[in-house]
């Protein structure tokens, strides 16, 4: 069975839609957080230049649900040398990009 499909208007520019809904204080955060990934997925084989809002696309696109799931996995795995704390929030705020964005597939 094929993943639902649905129409989803994603912003020009979905960092700054999402990074407009916190303070000044969480987006610094969130931009230090959300550039270590971008960082880590362009130098990866396939990712090379994806923007965020290429991201979205690509998770819409997904014929497999769990590729997005699987390279924040991988992104994780690769940051071992961070605390527990760190690499949960890490996480948290990758895939609240994806919620806010309304790209997460159920």
């Amino acid at each position: 069975m094929s993943p639902v499909r649905r129409v989803v208007n994603i912003h020009d520019d979905p960092m700054a839609y999402f990074l407009s809904r916190y303070d000044e204080e969480t987006t610094k955060t969130i931009k230090s957080q959300m550039k270590a990934f971008f960082e880590w997925l362009n130098n990866r084989d396939g990712w090379v230049g994806v923007t965020p809002k290429q991201l979205l696309i690509r998770q819409l696109q997904a014929e497999d649900p769990y590729e997005m799931v699987e390279l924040i996995q991988s992104f994780i795995d690769s940051r071992r040398d961070l605390r527990k704390g760190t690499l949960e929030g890490n996480v948290s705020t990758i895939l609240e990009f994806f919620r806010k964005n309304r790209c997460r597939q159920t």
